[in-house]
């Protein structure tokens, strides 16, 4: 159940990037898939892995504070109307990545542990790919990685407990026929040819 929803605040945290400030939109112009960063005072550094961001660890607690990021819980209501709190953490006034609730099985409960992550910033990486790489040289360098689409909107690139999201209007002819509210994978994939990582979702169980 919880799937769904997360597959859709994704798409919403997706499109919040895509229709972002311009000024921000234009800074992020990668020479490689290293990229280049936006903010001076945040140092870019390989912290993305599959156990989480840096110190930010999957199944730890969600922090109420932080010496180097404003903290901004933000209450949702998903499509089963079922209320879900995230949390925003942000640097002079910039969302840096989502802090999204763990949830109990049975009872689809939130839980305070953090259950994943969504990095929206270009200041953290993953093996030298981060927010703002190119798709094409992503999969030039790693032909093996898994591309699905889902619920014509999310195209992902699957590596593990990291998986990097593209937006559907950066692919390259006509989207792909696969079931709606399914991942599936797509064969042969063209993007276009500045196609970018718009989001990256860290989560063992994605």
């Amino acid at each position: 159940m919880k799937a769904k929803a997360l597959f859709f605040a994704m798409a919403v945290a997706l499109a919040a990037c895509n229709n972002g400030n311009p000024q921000d939109q234009k800074a992020i112009e990668p020479e490689s898939t290293a990229i280049q960063a936006t903010n001076g005072n945040l140092p870019k550094k390989d912290i993305i892995t599959n156990e989480g961001l840096g110190k930010f660890k999957i199944g730890d607690t969600i922090p109420d504070s932080h010496p180097d990021y404003d903290i901004k819980p933000v209450v949702s209501v998903d499509e089963e109307e079922m209320e879900e709190v995230t949390v925003e953490f942000s640097k002079d006034g910039v969302v840096q990545f989502i802090i999204y609730p763990s949830y109990i099985d049975e009872t689809d409960a939130q839980t305070n542990e953090i259950g994943g992550i969504m990095v929206v910033s270009d200041q953290f990486t993953h093996k030298g790919i981060g927010v703002g790489s190119n798709v094409n040289d992503i999969l030039k360098a790693n032909p093996n990685l898994e591309v699905t689409f889902y619920d014509d909107q999310l195209f992902r690139i699957n590596d593990g407990g990291i998986t990097y999201l593209i937006s559907s209007e950066a692919y390259d002819g006509p989207l792909p026929e696969v079931p709606f509210d399914i991942p599936a994978p797509v064969e042969n994939p063209t993007f276009k040819p500045d196609a970018k990582v718009s989001s990256i979702w860290i989560s063992p169980m994605f």
